[in-house]
């Protein structure tokens, strides 16, 4: 069975010193679980670099974010919200070609700080070339107010074929 999930995310940073970076991301969703027909975000904000070794970085992230969320139920609701986007993320390199990443986010309505999602991502990236990579993902989504009568919490496996420019 196939089920409509779309995602598409950009994210650009710039350096600013050794351990600051500016972040600007958009983001567009869609997914038949979570009930949203569409979810446009837009951000900016400050990351840092908290701890970098050969081995191992850690950075933190406290950005805002405008969200456009359309929900597929009857009768259709649209929300226009400001969240806060923060998150702590984790690279560990063991080895040249393996690289494991763990990215946490919080993200609750500046208006109702009660109205959250809790997101964490990992990914194992395997490189097999200079370009070409095998990877596995796993997504863990909690939301306190999901869209209609979608599931507080859901979760997604993945496995991929990574193309690096």
């Amino acid at each position: 069975r196939f089920i409509s999930n779309g995602f598409a995310h950009l994210r650009c940073n710039r350096k600013v010193n050794d351990w600051l970076r500016w972040e600007v991301f958009g983001q567009f969703q869609n997914n038949i679980i979570t009930q949203i027909d569409s979810r446009i975000l837009l951000g900016t904000g400050p990351r840092f670099k908290l701890v970098k070794s050969k081995t191992f970085r850690l950075y933190a992230a406290s950005l805002i974010m405008f969200e456009s969320e359309k929900e597929r139920t009857t009768p259709t609701i649209t929300h226009n919200d400001l969240r806060s986007s923060s998150y702590v993320s984790l690279t560990y390199t063991p080895k040249d070609n393996i690289e494991i990443i763990s990215t946490s986010f919080f993200q609750p309505l500046f208006k109702k700080l009660s109205d959250f999602r809790i997101l964490n991502q990992v990914s194992l990236k395997v490189k097999a070339t200079e370009h070409f990579g095998l990877s596995i993902r796993w997504n863990y989504l909690f939301d306190k107010f999901p869209a209609g009568q979608a599931p507080r919490t859901n979760y997604k496996f993945a496995t991929g074929i990574d193309y690096e420019f």
